[in-house]
C-alpha cells in the first residue's frame, strides 16, 4: 500500500466545502434586491389599478373598469415573464 492510499483510508479525503463558505457571486445580491424591489412596485402598481377599477366598476362605468383590470393583468403577466426570465439559466454549451 502507497503512503496515498493509506492516507485516504485514514480519512484525509478531499471533501467539498460546507455550504456556509459559499458566498455568492459578485452582483447576485445587488440582482436579487433590484428583482424583488421592482416586484414590489408592480405589485403596488397592481393593487392601485384593481382599486380604481372596483370603484369604477360599483360608479357605473365599467367599460373604464375592464380597462384597467386588463392593464392589471397585464402587469401580472409581464411580473411571471420577469419571474420565469430570473430563473431561466443559459445553458454552457
Amino acid at each position: 500500500m502507497t503512503p496515498r492510499e493509506a492516507q485516504t483510508r485514514l480519512g484525509r479525503v478531499r471533501r467539498p466545502r460546507a455550504l456556509t463558505t459559499l458566498r455568492p457571486a459578485p452582483g447576485h445580491r445587488a440582482m436579487t434586491l433590484a428583482a424583488v424591489t421592482i416586484g414590489v412596485v408592480l405589485l403596488g402598481i397592481q393593487l392601485w389599478l384593481l382599486t380604481v377599477a372596483v370603484d369604477l366598476y360599483l360608479g357605473g362605468e365599467a367599460e373604464e373598469a375592464w380597462t384597467l383590470a386588463v392593464a392589471s393583468g397585464l402587469v401580472f403577466l409581464g411580473g411571471l415573464f420577469a419571474y420565469w426570465l430570473l430563473g431561466h439559466r443559459p445553458s454552457n454549451g
